[in-house]
């Protein structure tokens, strides 16, 4: 009995060990990097790799005060895409569903934002952003009114 048990418990080691292995960073890197809108730090932007690798997995994250991002990917070549929204505030007296999305439509109706990046660097397929993680090193993103 106390064979089978050992065996069993030898089983479970080993099962536990290659989960946790299994778990691991599977390769990753760590990904930094700042985005500027005409120089500027863009914060609250969503920056997105794109893989272009067979097996590649896209990666994001959003950007801080500074404009800067930290993220982890595969190594590999990337389109990198940036999405901005600014932020509406809206009164804290509104109460119901219906109030809020009645008052998001009515801001986004009547806003212009001061912020609104070419759309060139928004899609997949028009992006000129590239990236190879991790050879490039940081990823420094700076995308001009006009774009090239």
């Amino acid at each position: 009995m106390s064979r089978i048990r050992s065996w069993l418990l030898t089983v479970a080691v080993v099962c536990i060990t290659l989960l946790v292995a299994g778990c691991g960073s599977g390769g990753n890197v760590p990904v930094k990097g700042i985005v500027t809108f005409d120089g500027k730090p863009l914060a609250q932007a969503f920056v997105m790799l794109h893989s272009q690798e067979p097996k590649g997995k896209d990666a994001h994250g959003s950007t801080n005060a500074s404009g800067a991002f930290e993220l982890t990917a595969l190594p590999g070549l990337y389109k990198v895409t940036v999405q901005y929204s600014e932020p509406i505030e809206l009164s804290s007296k509104l109460k119901t569903p219906d109030e809020v999305k009645k008052a998001l439509l009515e801001a986004y109706a009547s806003r212009k934002p001061s912020v609104v990046i070419p759309t060139i660097y928004t899609q997949v397929a028009k992006t000129p952003l590239q990236h190879r993680v991790p050879e490039d090193g940081d990823l420094k993103v700076d995308l001009p009114r006009a774009p090239p």
